[in-house]
Parts: structure tokens; sequence; C-alpha cells
């Protein structure tokens, strides 16, 4: 069984490490996308997501501070 993943994204350069390292301890593979007001790049970022995937993985996203429909509309077309 592979790593679980997570994806953490909000509107900030920059994340809170304690957090992000909370969910590592949780045995997570954490990593973070910046929505940084391009909304095509973010759209294409959010779309790349599962790039890396095997088959059969999956992986999470939690949205700190981010208007909801904006990351719902983009992770539901894929």
């Amino acid at each position: 069984m592979s790593t679980p993943r997570l994806v953490l994204t909000a509107e900030d350069e920059s994340f809170d490490t304690t957090t992000m390292q909370n969910w590592k301890d949780e045995g997570f593979q954490v990593t973070y996308l910046p929505f940084t007001g391009s909304r095509k790049q973010y759209e294409r970022d959010l779309h790349r997501l599962p790039d890396p995937l095997e088959l059969g993985e999956k992986y999470a996203i939690v949205g700190w501070f981010l208007h909801p429909l904006l990351l719902a509309r983009e992770t539901l077309k894929t």
C-alpha cells in the first residue's frame, strides 16, 4: 500500500510548517499548492496533481481560505 497523499492549498506563498509536519507525522506525504492570483496557472497545477500517481493511487486536497467554488469546480473536472 502506498503512502497517502495530501495536497494543502491556500492563498499564500507559504504554509504553516507546524500544520504540514503534523500531517506528515500522521503518515501522509504532504505537498503545498499556493494560489498566487493566477487562476489559469492554479487550474493547470490542479489538473497536474494526479500525473505522478500510479494506477489506483489517490490523493486528497485540503483548501484553506480559498473560495470553495474555485477549488470544487476545478477538481470535479478531473
